[in-house]
């Protein structure tokens, strides 16, 4: 397993292009026996689900709330 501080990669992302998509990964991801580290985060920009792997990596499932250009005004405010 990791150190609680690694050097080196933080995480790794997957990023869908639906909500649907991203529901069916964490429906795969329940059946595998993997459970999410939190709720659905929502980052305002985007939606999340992180889990850990086997060898203690963090894996984030995610996809994007806005199209590029609305994401682009949203970071402005």
């Amino acid at each position: 397993l990791k150190p609680e501080k690694p050097i080196g990669v933080s995480h790794m992302a997957f990023c869908y292009a639906s909500l649907g998509q991203l529901l069916y990964v964490y429906q795969q991801a329940k059946a595998w026996g993997y459970t999410p580290l939190d709720q659905a985060v929502n980052h305002g920009n985007s939606t999340a689900f992180y889990y850990k792997d086997p060898d203690g990596n963090r894996v984030e499932t995610m996809m994007d709330n806005y199209t590029p250009l609305e994401t682009k005004d949203y970071k402005r405010y």
